[in-house]
């Protein structure tokens, strides 16, 4: 049994209506149970890391690849003079045109210049050209050697009138230093003072 909230008259349950007063009853809504407390959850609290960490447990940075340059962008290097194993000559040139006036070259090192009676014979005695050729010549003019590797080079001997390298290909002549010799080659002109020569290998 329930009670009317109106008349608080004692009526049915199953009664939509008071019998009294004519009220209607409204079904009171069931309570919701009560809800049980979420239990809390509690992180547990861990101690800080040592501040003393050993270098070797941290992971490395990865190094950044190198960038490599393309071949575009490196400057060739300058090809050495071939290495020839034949025999080797100076032709005289007249008027910028070869002469059938050959020196050979005997050895792996010869003096060029002429003779002279104080500082006596040279390898290569250019006196034997015309006079008005020589005026320019000194006693000891020019050296001619071969190194291990076969190539063959050129060094002035401290002379007034110089010793000049014109390459094959080249439109200028370019005087040799006489501290360091010039590699030559096969077809280059050679000027020992104002007389032109030819070098030859065979």
């Amino acid at each position: 049994m329930i009670n009317c909230p109106v008349c608080d008259a004692s009526v049915s349950e199953q009664d939509d209506v008071c019998s009294e007063c004519g009220t209607t009853l409204t079904p009171a809504k069931p309570l919701d149970p009560p809800q049980a407390d979420s239990p809390v959850l509690e992180t547990p609290i861990t101690d800080p890391p040592d501040a003393e960490v050993e270098a070797t447990d941290a992971t490395p940075a990865e190094e950044p690849t190198p960038t490599v340059p393309s071949s575009t962008d490196i400057d060739p290097a300058p090809q050495p003079a071939p290495v020839t194993n034949g025999s080797a000559r100076i032709v005289f040139r007249s008027n910028g045109v070869a002469t059938s006036e050959a020196f050979p070259i005997h050895g792996n090192q010869v003096v060029i210049g002429r003779f002279d009676p104080e500082s006596g014979p040279v390898d290569i005695d250019l006196g034997r050209l015309p006079a008005s050729a020589i005026d320019h010549i000194s006693r000891n003019h020019a050296e001619i050697t071969k190194d291990p590797m076969g190539r063959w080079l050129l060094k002035d001997l401290a002379t007034k009138n110089g010793t000049f390298l014109r390459s094959v290909g080249q439109a200028k002549w370019e005087r040799v230093a006489s501290e360091q010799a010039s590699p030559i080659q096969n077809g280059d002109e050679i000027a020992f003072g104002n007389v032109q020569f030819e070098f030859h290998v065979d």
